[in-house]
């Protein structure tokens, strides 16, 4: 089944058959969890979905995510500004989505790094763009960058480093 998480030898896969079938079952994951409101999901989906909910995709494909997205109101503070954690939990599912559409393995994160510059507006305009930047063994680097949609200016950047977990004993 294409788009099947499995487990082997203590690594997450998602099952898929070409690249272009990886990234077509991630862009359907996507789609499913960030059309869904969050009061009608659980679990992880629960928690992708109340950071994610109403993300648009423009483009996945093997390494690359780039999505647009209206900053709802129940993501914001007391100031009107995108929350710092409901953009580091964007960050992450776009980094994983980017780490799955490239290699097709699910991947824990080892370091996370954000810069915020600007803040951002309840109903404004991002677009988030995630690139894989090194790939190698168990270890993948991404970095996410949004941007205010209108003016282009940064909202936050931010660099993740993802493991898989898979050891062997040495007994």
């Amino acid at each position: 089944m294409v788009g099947e998480i499995i487990s082997k030898n203590g690594r997450s896969f998602l099952r898929t058959g070409t690249g272009e079938d990886r990234v077509k079952a991630v862009e359907n994951w996507l789609n499913e969890i960030s059309s869904k409101h969050p009061s009608t999901t659980s679990d992880l989906f629960e928690v992708c979905s109340s950071v994610i909910w109403g993300l648009k995709i423009l483009q996945i494909d093997c390494g690359r995510t780039i999505c647009t997205f209206i900053i709802p109101d129940r993501l914001v503070n007391e100031d009107g500004n995108w929350t710092a954690g409901a953009i580091a939990g964007m960050i992450d599912i776009i980094c994983a989505i980017s780490i799955i559409a490239a290699i097709g393995e699910i991947k824990l994160s080892v370091s996370f790094n954000i810069t915020y510059y600007t803040p951002a507006k309840s109903q404004e305009e991002v677009e988030i763009e995630g690139k894989v930047l090194f790939d190698v063994g168990k270890l993948t680097n991404v970095l996410v960058e949004i941007k205010k949609k209108r003016s282009g200016e940064l909202v936050a950047v931010g660099k993740q480093w993802m493991s898989s977990i898979a050891t062997r004993s040495k007994i």
